[in-house]
């Protein structure tokens, strides 16, 4: 299954897995603000491995709302 953890996403669709706008995406990398690694191909092409986005859900989940407001990033930068 290494391949499809490698496959490459595009912005428009991480941020339809993520529940936000496109820009957000932009602007979280122009501010280095979340960490979420993306892949730059060429000048201008933007692509985010599956794995990683998977890694950043993976680190956000939370059993409790006290829990939530521990994590790292749990703040506006989710919001769209």
């Amino acid at each position: 299954m290494l391949a499809d953890e490698n496959r490459l996403l595009s912005p428009s669709d991480v941020a339809a897995l993520l529940d936000v706008k496109a820009t957000t995406l932009e602007k979280w990398r122009e501010t280095g603000r979340v960490d979420l690694p993306f892949v730059k191909l060429g000048t201008r092409a933007i692509k985010y491995r599956y794995r990683d986005v998977v890694a950043y859900i993976d680190a956000r989940v939370a059993t409790s709302t006290a829990e939530a407001r521990l994590l790292s990033g749990a703040g506006s930068e989710v919001h769209q």
